[in-house]
Order: structure tokens, then C-alpha cells, then sequence
């Protein structure tokens, strides 16, 4: 019997790493903050995260006065850095809240998790409070439902401070820790 051709090799060895991808895409209220993801099959800590580029930023801060006309934009992306220990991850989600703190002061936190998409970072960010519902362009729904979401409520009207800073970053990486493991 002889062996497979090479082609179906490669195609069932991405189908294998597409399996074995997982993936969280955290937003506050006002739209995605960033995407982390790793192949099961990586060390612990091994994985990706991606942030959105300037446009978006840009988009989600004009989204905070009108939010109505910014449900359903598509994310762009800064190119998605290799990061290979809790530290580093923890300083890039500390960064990216604190780039966001001016927006208000109340940031419930929403999480995507999800294992299809290949270690690829999603296309939509929504603006809204539950932004895979509200991901829509031009009528068509670009958001799938989530197989696992969550969130994190923050305190009522809580002022930012250097004590709030750390406990959003201690709870989303919990959740982070969760996807990444530490076997």
C-alpha cells in the first residue's frame, strides 16, 4: 500500500492545527481590545495576540458618542506578536486597558472563546454592549454565536485607578489562563 500523496498530507495536518487552535477576542463596551490565541499542541504561554490597528481605535473612539452608527465594523489588525510567557501576555493586556481607560470609567469586559477559526484573529468588533449579537454589515451577520462567552461586570461608576487597572487585568487573565493552560 503505498503512502498518501503529499497534498492530502498537508491538508490533513491543518486540518489537525485548525482543531487544535483556541481563541478568545475580549471587547469592553465599546468594542474589541484585543485577541489572543494558541495551538493546543504549543508549550504553555506559546501564543498569539493581536491587537487592532489605528483605524479601528480611531473607529471605536468616534463610537463612543454615536454608537449606533458603528455596530457591525470590521476590525483591522495590527500584525499579531508571538508571545511566549504569562508576563509578556499580562503587560500587553495591561497596556491595551490602559490605552483604553480615558473612554469612561465604568468597562464591563466581553468574551468570545472559540475553537474554529484557525488562529485567525475575527473579522468584527461591534460596538454595543454584546458585540457577537449586534455584528451585523449591511444586513448580513458577520458574528457567529458563540460556542463559550462571558463577561465581567465592573463596579458601579468606579473611578480608574492603579487598584482597578489591576484587578480588570487579574480577572481577564484568569479567563486567559483558562484558554492558555499551564500543564
Amino acid at each position: 500500500m503505498g503512502s498518501l500523496p503529499d497534498e492530502i498530507v498537508r491538508k490533513i495536518a491543518d486540518m489537525k492545527i485548525a482543531a487544535d487552535y483556541c481563541s478568545l477576542t475580549v471587547y469592553d463596551s465599546w468594542g474589541v481590545l484585543f485577541w489572543v490565541s494558541r495551538t493546543l499542541a504549543a508549550a504553555p504561554w506559546f501564543c498569539k495576540v493581536a491587537l487592532p490597528d489605528n483605524v479601528t481605535t480611531g473607529v471605536i473612539a468616534h463610537a463612543v458618542t454615536k454608537p449606533s452608527d458603528y455596530e457591525g465594523e470590521r476590525v483591522c489588525w495590527l500584525p499579531a506578536l508571538t508571545l511566549r510567557t504569562k508576563a509578556a501576555v499580562e503587560l500587553v493586556v495591561a497596556e491595551t486597558f490602559k490605552h483604553r481607560a480615558f473612554y469612561e470609567d465604568k468597562q464591563n469586559l466581553y468574551y468570545y472563546y472559540s475553537q474554529t477559526d484557525a488562529g485567525i484573529p475575527p473579522s468584527y468588533m461591534a460596538c454595543g454592549t454584546v458585540p457577537w449579537k449586534t455584528a451585523h454589515v449591511g444586513g448580513e451577520k458577520i458574528a457567529p454565536e458563540p460556542p463559550f462567552s462571558g463577561w465581567i461586570e465592573e463596579a458601579e461608576h468606579a473611578v480608574w485607578t492603579d487598584a482597578i487597572l489591576d484587578t480588570r487585568v487579574k480577572r481577564i487573565m484568569s479567563v486567559i489562563e483558562t484558554l492558555v493552560g499551564t500543564m
